[in-house]
């Protein structure tokens, strides 16, 4: 993989240990990685909610939760993917239908976890966050992600065909299976940090060990399946490590990034002789129906690329429109370092860039470069018309 700038790590079997505790092995080895200029990222299926004691523990640059269906960076929000109140209803209804009318149901919202449990989670996992107990009788508000305990196969089946907009996957450890929008999944998520951070996927590190972490893992540069990882995760891995209650993660952290220098600070790999060398990103905005043109027209027409270009620290920012490919557009963003980029990714125009990706419901690809200092190798220049 490229230079490895963000780690990525899914809780429940792989982060936490089995008593849903994280090491202090493992939240030195963490700091030692922070210390170096690496990104530290959560990819959760919990809610937020239900994940707070280790996010408070933690202080991750990176949230993903709920599956994918929110997702945080540097504690601003920066992707929601909710159903709607209607909607929630209704896959409330279907599942009761479907399940029975006493089947269990866990509703994530932005603020709050729901259920209709038989048992206080808490009483079997005190590391769960506050559920807020309802029959789901007169539920009315928008969700992120709904969860069904279904024990007949064919019953999971049958509900996931009459949801079939939504994405559907089960949990190994049990019964449950969950549902979020059919765009809300941890590699989604992934490119929207992508996206916003500036870091490339083959610059992330991601680790799993269930089923929702299979699309993560493949699309990172480097996916690590923890030693006691169901083993379809473990054949879609590029590494095998130890388990979650061997601080698999740590020993495999100081060995692969610590020990031979690979987790740098980023400045490092930006500075030739001193010098800091500027970063290009091109990002591929792809859709459907001409929106990737659209979206670029009215980034154009609303100013806002005007105003990216006044930033300090901007060298260019300008669309390309591919010539086999109609249905994606090439922005080049050229920034004089990372600072720069880090301070446009902090401010206000982020928010317009995101609420017009999401009008028009764009999909990226990143690619990140750094600057040649040295310009066009004298083998190469007899080739350039000038």
């Amino acid at each position: 993989m490229n230079q490895c700038r963000l780690l990525l790590f899914d809780l429940d079997g792989t982060l936490l240990r089995s008593d849903k505790t994280i090491s202090q092995k493992t939240l030195k080895v963490l700091r030692e990685c922070r210390d170096k200029g690496i990104l530290i990222g959560v990819s959760t299926s919990r809610s937020e909610q239900n994940a707070l004691s280790f996010i408070e523990e933690l202080q991750p640059d990176v949230t993903i939760a709920s599956g994918g269906a929110l997702v945080k960076y540097n504690g601003e929000y920066i992707y929601k993917a909710e159903f709607s109140a209607e909607e929630t209803r209704q896959m409330i209804a279907v599942s009761r239908e479907i399940c029975g009318v006493d089947c269990e149901i866990t509703i994530d919202t932005i603020d709050f976890h729901y259920w209709n449990y038989k048992i206080d989670p808490k009483k079997q996992d005190q590391s769960w966050g506050d559920s807020v107990y309802t029959d789901f009788g007169d539920f009315n508000e928008s969700s992120l992600k709904m969860c069904v305990e279904i024990f007949n196969e064919c019953k999971a089946e049958s509900l996931r065909e009459e949801l079939r907009d939504c994405d559907c996957i089960r949990f190994s450890d049990g019964h449950w299976y969950k549902f979020t929008k059919k765009t809300a999944t941890k590699e989604n998520a992934i490119l929207e940090i992508s996206a916003v951070c500036g870091i490339s996927t083959e610059e992330m590190a991601a680790f799993g060990d269930d089923y929702a972490d299979i699309g993560m893992l493949s699309l990172c540069g480097k996916g690590i399946a923890m030693g006691n990882a169901i083993d379809e995760v473990k054949e879609k891995a590029d590494v095998v490590i130890g388990s979650n209650d061997e601080d698999g993660i740590a020993e495999y952290l100081r060995s692969e990034f610590l020990v031979d220098g690979n987790c740098k600070q980023s400045e490092e790999f930006e500075v030739d002789g001193g010098r800091q060398m500027a970063i290009t990103v091109n990002i591929y905005y792809s859709g459907v129906n001409g929106n990737a043109k659209k979206f670029a027209e009215e980034m154009v027409l609303s100013g806002i690329v005007s105003d990216i270009r006044a930033e300090e620290g901007n060298l260019r920012y300008e669309y390309f429109f591919p010539m086999e490919d109609e249905e994606t557009v090439l922005l080049i963003d050229s920034w004089k370092d990372q600072h720069s980029i880090d301070v446009h990714h902090a401010s206000p125009m982020m928010a317009k860039i995101i609420e017009l990706r999401e009008k028009y419901d764009l999909h990226m690809k990143i690619e990140r470069y750094v600057s040649d200092e040295n310009g066009v190798p004298v083998t190469d220049a007899a080739f350039v018309r000038e």
